[in-house]
């Protein structure tokens, strides 16, 4: 009965969005699923890198990526082979500090994402109609997930970026976390290096393969335990104080609430 009253209350937060660009046709075969397209209002459009050249040039704005407000970053689709220039340049476009992979390449024979970054096999990938580079740097095995340091460059004028990738391995599609335990310390190591320390200015990109399921997920227990965290801090300044019936200090988080809140900007959540 909760699941159902939740999907029933998140169609009808979705009911007035729009999905014009993700039905035009230069944007449909940037698509993974026909299914799972972003709202008009808050998609992520793409600018060309350098030059503006190629706005005349029948220039296409559009990625399936949505910034969610909500949670303070940005919820994409698992790239394709074709897409992964674009991914790298909203990387750039959007200065991101980091990228948080929650899916493997290949799930159950299945194709979930196309491996867009570089590994030791192939430490340096180029991208030219994008204008851009990307360097392994440092690859760090972790056991459930890896740590992946890549160094991302404009080539037009040289200038080079730092950017993390954490992807973790063992959360099933359609699945959960093999632990809770592990999954937190997940999410504290994302959170370690600042990924989602300055996320209205240097959003993160978190995706899994549709970039609804397990990205919906993390971002949902980010933003409720960064609210708890906020709650404690508030109920430990107002018992120094002696205003223990602060109302704002002693308001619970409302889960509910925050789901309707992300689901307003991405399908699917």
């Amino acid at each position: 009965e909760i699941y159902r009253r939740g999907r029933n209350e998140a169609g009808e937060a979705s009911s007035d969005a729009t999905i014009a660009a993700a039905r035009e046709l230069s944007s449909r075969q940037r698509n993974r699923y026909r299914d799972v397209l972003p709202y008009d209002h808050s998609r992520v459009r793409l600018l060309p890198l350098g030059s503006a050249a190629g706005v005349e040039d029948g220039w296409c704005d559009y990625i399936n990526a949505n910034l969610v407000t909500a949670a303070h970053a940005d919820r994409a689709y698992g790239p394709l082979p074709s897409t992964s220039g674009h991914f790298w340049q909203m990387a750039w476009q959007l200065n991101s500090p980091g990228i948080v992979m929650l899916s493997r390449l290949v799930e159950k024979a299945t194709v979930k994402c196309h491996q867009y970054y570089p590994d030791m096999r192939h430490p340096k990938l180029d991208f030219p109609a994008e204008g851009l580079t990307v360097e392994l740097a440092d690859l760090q095995n972790h056991g459930y997930y890896l740590t992946r340091r890549c160094l991302l460059t404009l080539t037009a004028t040289g200038e080079t970026r730092d950017l993390v990738q954490f992807q973790y391995l063992t959360w099933p599609d359609f699945g959960v976390p093999h632990t809770p335990g592990a999954f937190l310390n997940f999410l504290m190591a994302v959170r370690r290096p600042g990924l989602l320390s300055d996320c209205l200015n240097r959003p993160p990109i978190v995706h899994c393969s549709a970039g609804i399921g397990r990205t919906g997920t993390f971002a949902l227990v980010d933003v409720c335990l960064a609210l708890l965290t906020q709650r404690c801090r508030q109920l430990l300044a107002a018992s120094e104080t002696a205003q223990l019936d602060d109302p704002l200090a002693a308001q619970p988080v409302d889960l509910g609430h925050e789901l309707r809140l992300l689901r307003r900007h991405r399908m699917g959540l």
